[in-house]
């Protein structure tokens, strides 16, 4: 963001207090188009697992765009439980619903694509 509308958005903020308090899980950094007030909203992506930690109990996936949330096409982490991990493996096409929560999310659901 440049930083007149950096500016604008901080004086916009400091004089309502209440979308202050709305915008908590808004990341001011993050690129342009992409949406962190999503909270708690389940969507459905596809992607390609790129790495999986079971001991952080995160997954990186290089997902397409998720026109429900407006990201674009980009890799990224996610929470996943331990039994849904070990379900895909690196390299796999997957599609997967997941609950978006700002500029993240966990993945409630994995399915490996044919």
């Amino acid at each position: 963001m440049n930083a007149l509308v950096t500016s604008t958005m901080v004086a916009l903020i400091a004089g309502t207090p209440a979308l202050a308090a709305d915008m908590g899980d808004m990341k001011m950094n993050a690129p342009s188009g992409m949406q962190g007030d999503s909270k708690h909203q389940a969507v459905q992506g596809t992607g390609v697992v790129k790495a999986i930690d079971p001991v952080k109990g995160s997954i990186t996936i290089a997902h397409q765009a998720i026109p429900a949330l407006k990201w674009p096409a980009m890799t990224m982490s996610f929470k996943i439980d331990k039994p849904l991990a070990s379900t895909v493996k690196p390299g796999q096409h997957v599609a997967f619903e997941l609950v978006a929560n700002g500029m993240g999310g966990t993945i409630t659901r994995i399915t490996v694509l044919k």
